[in-house]
């Protein structure tokens, strides 16, 4: 088994900060497509997805309750 020197395993591939870019790219876009739906469309999107998230549904009702009154 090698000594552990605390150094990095080797050298990042050339493509990493592409790849790295892509995936945020993609995540911006998803997030925002998301902050346009309303709390009633992301409340139907949660339990579409079978989700239980317990906290984002207390406080996407919390915002539908406060929007109503």
């Amino acid at each position: 088994m090698p000594k552990r020197t605390g150094q990095p395993n080797g050298r990042i591939p050339p493509w990493k900060h592409v790849q790295k870019q892509t995936r945020r790219e993609r995540a911006e876009q998803m997030q925002a497509e998301y902050n346009k739906l309303t709390p009633e469309e992301k409340l139907a999107k949660l339990d579409a997805g079978g989700h239980r998230a317990v906290k984002q549904r207390a406080r996407l009702l919390k915002q539908i309750e406060s929007k109503v009154e």
